[in-house]
């Protein structure tokens, strides 16, 4: 189910519970033989389940002025069961505005019923929240799966926006915290190779870096320095022009437009 706009509802409370190990005492032997025991149940416990994974997905990517583009929230539980979680991500309000976050079906993969706590898009700060949580059984999922896809759409020109993961909070069915790692994204707006900022690479943004560099910016600015250099060399030469050419009449295989990531 897709929600649209601003969304208010509560917040979903993942408790965060403390637990003790305790070991009785005995005999010295004893003790030995109960500790290699406990050392040995562990050593297996951290093989079947390390930390999770929370990912913007995709890591990287680049759009053109004015397109719309969507990101995944994206949970690897490592082993871990997952009944609940929440995210808030920030993103620049100046470049990207949010226009959906669509529920994805990670938490509902087996068929479970899911509810959605919180889904809420706040372009003014530039932050998009989102909890969900399971319901109905007792059980977590432990495969990975998307918790939910945002719609963003830009707004500005050209530029590099960062997407970052917060306030990141997953838990299992007893509500214990499971340790989370974070993997954030980053957004570019404009195309390798379209100079010009036309929404399109040409002959034309060939040209005008070979006429910038005869004639100067005054009279043949670049829009984007960034997608002139398409060879991520540093700097913008009569070689990136001849590329674009080269990419236009002979195709990527054999020319490639690689602009720095």
């Amino acid at each position: 189910m897709c929600e649209k706009g601003l969304h208010n509802g509560r917040i979903a409370v993942l408790v965060e519970r403390g637990g003790c190990v305790g070991m009785a005492s005995g005999s010295i032997e004893r003790g030995k033989g109960m500790l290699i025991g406990i050392i040995t149940a562990l050593s297996v416990m951290i093989g079947m389940a390390s930390a999770a994974h929370i990912s913007v997905v995709p890591a990287f990517q680049s759009v053109g002025s004015g397109e719309n583009f969507t990101i995944n929230i994206y949970i690897d539980p490592k082993g871990s069961e997952v009944y609940g979680a929440q995210y808030d991500l920030y993103f620049n309000n100046s470049l990207f505005n949010a226009t959906y976050q669509c529920k994805g079906d990670f938490l509902s993969q087996d068929g479970a019923s899911t509810i959605v706590y919180k889904n809420e898009i706040d372009n003014e700060t530039g932050i998009v929240k989102y909890a969900e949580a399971r319901t109905g059984t007792t059980s977590g999922v432990t495969s990975p799966g998307i918790l939910a896809t945002i719609t963003f759409e830009t707004i500005g020109e050209y530029g590099v926006g960062d997407f970052i993961l917060a306030n990141v909070k997953l838990s299992d069915p007893s509500a214990n915290p499971i340790p989370t790692n974070i993997s954030n994204g980053t957004v570019r707006i404009g195309i390798c190779g379209d100079v010009d900022n036309s929404a399109e690479v040409t002959m034309s943004d060939g040209r005008q870096i070979w006429m910038n560099i005869i004639y100067g910016a005054d009279e043949y600015p670049i829009e984007s320095e960034w997608a002139a250099d398409v060879d991520c060399d540093g700097e913008i030469t009569m070689s990136d022009g001849r590329q674009i050419w080269m990419n236009i009449i002979y195709g990527a295989d054999e020319y490639p437009l690689n602009c720095c990531e």
